[in-house]
């Protein structure tokens, strides 16, 4: 019926979705797509190309953010349309039953680049400065779990390293604050996963 692609940008343009839509003459839709003219000239180019291209010839583009509307809308004014990030709250609400309060805060995010590793580095900082002791449980892991483990150090922190999916609403439910910076993140359904299950949720603002 349709053409969909997901979280088209310069690292993951979409090629053959184009072709394919027009080809089958079915409509195209982008869902996540992000416009940075920032990376056009640039190591980047190619694939700013290519995405730029998804982007003008969709026929509908679904915006998670309102920045990634205004950027959308100089490509493809017209043809956007907001879809606010979601989760099945139903997943977590059987693990939101209230239970004795631990001092325990929880987080759920990868190790694996800068981004990541900067959050963690906030978080760490941020504790270090509470006088009140917490706990910090961490459910993710990757390569540089080595380097964010020394961030923490001094701090009772259990890393419980990869954590499956099914598992995530217990451990969610099973702390009493939720804490993630999310540097440079457009948005976390991780904070919405949070909620779900009952827990408030620290955050940074941007």
């Amino acid at each position: 019926d349709l053409w969909f692609s997901y979280h088209v940008y310069y690292k993951s343009p979409d090629w053959i979705g184009p072709i394919v839509s027009r080809a089958l003459g079915i409509p195209y839709l982008i869902a996540e797509g992000s416009h940075a003219p920032k990376r056009a000239g640039g190591p980047w180019a190619l694939g700013y190309d290519g995405t730029s291209v998804a982007l003008i010839v969709a026929d509908r583009l679904l915006a998670m953010t309102a920045f990634d509307r205004f950027c959308l809308d100089q490509i493809a004014p017209g043809r956007v349309r907001d879809l606010k990030p979601f989760v099945d709250a139903a997943l977590f609400a059987a693990s939101s039953a209230p239970l004795a309060p631990t001092r325990s805060v929880v987080t759920v995010a990868t190790m694996g680049d800068e981004r990541k590793k900067a959050s963690y580095a906030l978080l760490a900082a941020a504790l270090k400065r509470l006088k009140s002791p917490l706990v910090l449980r961490i459910a993710g892991d990757g390569p540089m779990r080595f380097e964010i483990e020394k961030m923490f150090e001094g701090l009772d922190v259990r890393f419980e390293g990869l954590v499956p999916a099914e598992r995530i609403p217990a451990f969610l439910s099973a702390g009493d604050l939720f804490a993630w910076p999310g540097l440079g993140e457009a948005y976390g359904l991780v904070f919405l996963e949070a909620q779900a299950a009952g827990l408030p949720v620290v955050a940074c603002r941007d």
